[in-house]
């Protein structure tokens, strides 16, 4: 017999996530890729969920599809919404919305997390985080990442924070917040595309039963806000920083002038970066999505191993 799907409100969880979630599995939701990042014909969609199912875990894609979040999608639905283009973004400031949205929409990395931590799936794949923006001198911009990942448990493996973004500054809020962060196999924090960076991390492990326990333990506490593992891009597919970092003065430059603040800010920079890159932003994109998911699978599991196995 075939069960249907779990309806809570507004949120859908598929039965095969929702079946895991109350056997304890490993689950490992997933923030929906933008399409840039695909190569050839596969979406990359269906290499995230292709490389958490070969690690031990259960897909758990969440997306907002007309009114409703859908969290775990069946492989017709995924198929579906690959060809629906690149979805809009959608923040947990636009939940209010939910109602009267008709259409697709990707919620971002800390509202991926928020939903995963509310129906209780602890382990969640990102591309990299949001945080402080360089303008906020002049006005305060904070992406509302940081303050979800405060608010809400679960482990989130990353790429590490956005290199456009001021990083120091997004690390002494995550700290001020209590949001932990450990270097996955590196002593610095890793900036999305490119090589870690110089600035150091607290916290490091090289080994995947230590990382759950740190992943149980935190949890454990009850302390209410997210680990996150800021797993460096994969060698080889990194874009040296003497490039991205001019690009990236000049692209923010071009922006400023743009008057573009808020929310709008990070596309308008992602967006000409990626003119100005091409298939080499794409290759990195995709290189480290998969790096995380496959990364985050691994994870779930040993997170769901007997106590003593990871003692």
């Amino acid at each position: 017999m075939t069960l249907p799907d779990k309806r809570t409100g507004r949120i859908r969880i598929s039965r095969d996530v929702d079946a895991a979630i109350r056997n304890n599995a490993p689950v490992v939701a997933f923030e929906w890729p933008k399409e840039d990042a695909s190569i050839g014909k596969t979406h990359i969609a269906r290499e995230l969920e292709a490389a958490i199912v070969e690690g031990g875990a259960i897909s758990a894609p969440i997306v907002i599809v007309d009114k409703q979040v859908r969290i775990g999608l069946s492989s017709e639905q995924l198929d579906e919404l690959t060809r629906c283009g690149s979805p809009q973004k959608f923040q947990a400031t636009d939940i209010h919305k939910l109602s009267n949205f008709d259409g697709f929409a990707a919620p971002t990395a800390g509202a991926t997390h928020m939903l995963a931590s509310k129906v209780g799936i602890g382990t969640v794949a990102v591309g990299a985080i949001g945080g402080v923006h360089r303008s906020h001198k002049e006005l305060l911009d904070v992406s509302s990442d940081i303050f979800l990942f405060s608010r809400y448990s679960g482990c989130v493996v990353c790429s590490g924070v956005k290199p456009f973004l001021d990083i120091p500054n997004t690390l002494e809020m995550l700290e001020a917040l209590c949001v932990s962060l450990v270097g996955w196999q590196t002593n610095h924090l890793p900036t999305y595309w490119s090589s870690p960076s110089s600035i150091g991390l607290q916290s490091r492990s090289d080994d995947l039963a230590e990382l759950a326990r740190y992943a149980n333990t935190q949890d454990s506490f009850g302390s209410g806000s997210a680990l996150l593992v800021a797993n460096p891009i994969p060698k080889g597919s990194e874009i040296a920083n003497s490039i991205l970092a001019p690009l990236i003065e000049q692209v923010e430059r071009e922006v400023a002038e743009s008057q573009a603040l808020g929310r709008d800010l990070t596309p308008r920079i992602v967006a000409r970066l990626e003119d100005s890159l091409g298939d080499d932003l794409k290759k990195a994109s995709r290189s480290l999505l998969l790096s995380n998911a496959i990364l985050a699978s691994q994870l779930a599991v040993a997170r769901c191993l007997p106590s003593e196995s990871t003692a």
